[in-house]
């Protein structure tokens, strides 16, 4: 035995079994915890005990005292002789310590008390176990612990989005299912279409040496639908995540309650019993989101989105932040299953409010936080200057768009000039047999001729070989640099992919937006703008290089309609950043375009102005006066006057394809405003008689989405354009083009 004296400064905790240590006395009221009673344990905590088991600690202090319970197989236990003293925090708990019954299996033999130490350091804990041996001497095992974020409030199921189902169980074989122990027996199989334990083990004691099944999948939210069969006074479970075991036993069984069916063992009794007779079939529907269940037994909602305060004995990992897998207990008595169909579920997307906080430290002037985005009202964009409510496809095209159109000329991206100008090809280079055989590139010269004058720019174009019908193609707006066709082959560029491009079946063609317009405050007058002046300083409503970039990519899609290889009727223009507001513009004045791909173009491209989150129009046009029309620059610090805003930009291109993507760091890009311009743009291509995006609530992280003529996704990471994008991008215009 280990004296009470051994246990003044430290606490820890072990098993084999799963622990919880819950620092609230039990029905006792308590006092508020005063400053000086607080400790840097307090908290939840994930354990990874010696064994490699899971371990899952709650700790408080209450009126300066140390308070815990210990979470075991269902019933609490109040722990003891339990101190801190500063970052150090030791009890006493007792422990078995002798060898497995079977290889990876738990300690066997009498349980006798062990010292567990540990020291914190921030939100981790380094702990261990002083094991007494039969020889009088302590073995040190060492483990882990790491701090547990609070359980939120309940989510709001209504805004959940779920993601195509997923059969975990094919009905044939165990594909996709391996034992969490593989030293154990599997006593899985697959039989007539379901899923069967067949151990002869009909006690209820866990453990044995049949092993648990898990999925080779892990998970984070879901909703899970499964059907089980136990015999009468069998039990198993059903662990979501690894984590929560949701109860399998009959109705009758003598586990009722918080440890019968349609529990979450020993944590969320059902409100009811909803369960059937040994032997029948019965159901789960069961939704996890935010740690917070939703159990359906029978056609009977039996725990309707409660929070779940920890995970159950057993539990894979009790690291409640991870994804996990689904695991059936095998280790219990014999238990059958069926129609296993697991649907993910994607919750919107937020800003981390961390990258939040330390934006809006770093750069203080400009607004990162939504409580502050302004109220305004969007223009209509069905609903013409003069008051008149647009209600036909005629009246839109006829009308509204024309008068939509000028008002960005005017007030935006300027207007670009009339004069008469002609426009022929060079080409300087060729390989017929690039990139190993699957293209044909060649590198292009535009030159536009005005009377005797002429300016050129370079362009490089890929076409696919092998193709028996005319291909579709992208038009890239690289504004970064010029990519020359020999460096297209030989190297692969995440932000112009033209090996991934041709592989999915499209030509591409790229040129570097300064070969038109030098994208520079003071490049005027080496650029096409200056070209088509002669010279002449630029009106307050003349094209600036937006336009001009957009007008250069209508330029080379003048080339792409005399390839014969090419479908002129199926070309997208895409574009990253500034790159990204000029192909939306673009494809806004030239509707021979099919499709426009916005990446990360905040500001003056997807993003509502009106928000005046991240960059604004005052920042925007006093660093780069030479994208948009002097006009613009007047809206500064009052968006509200604006006549339109950028939903009627994504307007303007309906009922052609529109794909908007964003970046979760890019915060500058302002991605929620970027979102909320595909949506507000829906009236009109549902006018057009065409689907879209109208769902306010924007996709998970990583998640696309794609209806009708418009698609979007936000994916993890900054301000830049790369090969996920494009893959989810020609997704999109696949869904369009084929």
């Amino acid at each position: 035995m280990i004296h009470q004296q051994r246990i003044a400064k430290f606490l820890v905790m072990q098993s084999t079994t799963l622990l919880m240590l819950s620092l609230t006395t039990l029905g006792i009221a308590a006092e508020p915890t005063s400053p000086e009673t607080t400790s840097p344990f307090v908290g939840n905590w994930a354990i990874k005990l010696p064994d490699g088991s899971a371990g899952w600690l709650k700790l408080s202090i209450i009126n300066d005292k140390p308070t815990g319970e210990l979470w075991s197989v269902g019933s609490p236990k109040t722990l003891s002789d339990l101190a801190i003293n500063g970052n150090q925090i030791q009890f006493l708990r007792k422990c078995a310590v002798g060898p497995p019954e079977y290889e990876g299996g738990p300690p066997s033999g009498k349980r006798i008390d062990c010292v567990h130490k540990g020291v914190l350091n921030g939100d981790t804990m380094a702990l261990v176990i002083e094991q007494p041996l039969p020889d009088g001497t302590i073995q040190e095992l060492p483990f882990s612990g790491k701090r547990l974020p609070a359980i939120g409030r309940a989510p709001d199921l209504t805004n959940i989005e779920l993601g195509e189902p997923i059969e975990l169980f094919n009905g044939r074989n165990l594909d996709g299912w391996h034992l969490t122990n593989p030293k154990q027996i599997n006593g899985w199989k697959a039989i007539n279409g379901e899923l069967v334990n067949t151990t002869p083990k009909l006690d209820f004691q866990p453990y044995s040496r049949y092993g648990n099944l898990q999925t080779d999948q892990e998970f984070t939210d879901f909703h899970l639908s499964i059907e089980f069969n136990v015999p009468s006074g069998g039990n198993s479970g059903i662990y979501l995540r690894g984590m929560y075991e949701a109860q399998v036993v009959d109705r009758d069984s003598k586990m009722q309650g918080i440890q019968g069916v349609g529990a979450i063992f020993g944590r969320i009794a059902p409100s009811s019993n909803a369960g059937r007779p040994g032997g029948e079939w019965q159901k789960y529907e069961i939704t996890l989101v935010d740690r917070h269940a939703t159990v359906i037994l029978n056609g009977t909602k039996v725990i309707d989105n409660q929070p779940i305060d920890g995970c159950t004995n057993g539990a894979l990992d009790a690291d409640e932040t991870k994804p996990g897998a689904l695991y059936l207990q095998g280790d219990h008595t014999a238990v059958r299953y069926r129609n296993i169909v697991l649907r993910p579920i994607f919750k919107p997307w937020q800003a981390n409010p961390e990258l939040v906080k330390s934006t809006s430290d770093r750069r203080p002037e400009f607004n990162y936080d939504e409580s502050k985005v302004p109220d305004f009202t969007l223009p209509d964009p069905l609903v013409s200057t003069d008051g008149e409510t647009v209600v036909t496809p005629t009246q839109w095209n006829e009308v509204r768009r024309p008068e939509l159109l000028e008002l960005f000329r005017n007030h935006v991206y300027g207007r670009r000039p009339n004069t008469k100008y002609s426009v022929t090809f060079e080409q300087t280079a060729e390989n017929p047999h690039a990139l190993n055989g699957a293209a044909t590139g060649r590198q292009m010269n535009a030159v536009i001729t005005i009377d005797n004058r002429s300016f050129s720019f370079p362009f490089v174009v890929f076409v696919p070989n092998h193709i028996e019908t005319p291909a579709p193609a992208v038009i890239h707006i690289n504004n970064r640099y010029f990519t020359s066709m020999e460096k297209a082959i030989d190297e692969h560029d995440p932000f112009w992919p033209v090996k991934s491009i041709i592989d999915r079946g499209y030509a591409t063609a790229s040129f570097h937006t300064s070969d038109v317009d030098p994208d520079k405050k003071d490049g005027y007058a080496n650029g096409i703008r200056s070209f088509f002046a002669n010279g002449a300083p630029p009106q307050d409503n003349a094209w600036r290089s937006l336009s001009a970039w957009g007008w250069g990519a209508s330029r080379v899609l003048d080339y792409l309609e005399t390839l014969d290889v090419i479908d002129s009727t199926r070309v997208a223009v895409s574009g990253h950043s500034r790159g990204g507001k000029t192909s939306l513009w673009a494809a806004s004045e030239d509707s021979r375009f099919a499709i426009a791909y916005s990446n990360d173009s905040g500001c003056g491209g997807a993003a509502l102005s009106r928000r005046a989150y991240g960059e604004t129009v005052a920042r925007i046009t006093s660093s780069f006066p030479h994208w948009f029309c002097k006009p613009f620059s007047s809206y500064a610090g009052r968006e509200a006057d604006l006549p339109v805003d950028q939903h009627e930009l994504i307007a303007l291109i309906a009922p052609r394809g529109v794909y908007v993507a964003s970046a979760d760091q890019d915060l500058w890009a302002d991605p929620k405003g970027e979102y909320q311009s595909v949506v507000a743009s829906a009236p009109v291509f549902r006018l057009l008689e065409k689907t879209s995006i109208d769902m306010t609530q924007m996709p998970a992280l990583g998640q696309q989405r794609i209806v009708g003529q418009t698609g979007y996704h936000i994916r993890a990471g900054g301000h830049g354009l790369g090969d996920d994008d494009w893959n989810w991008f020609l997704n999109f215009a696949d869904s369009i083009f084929k």
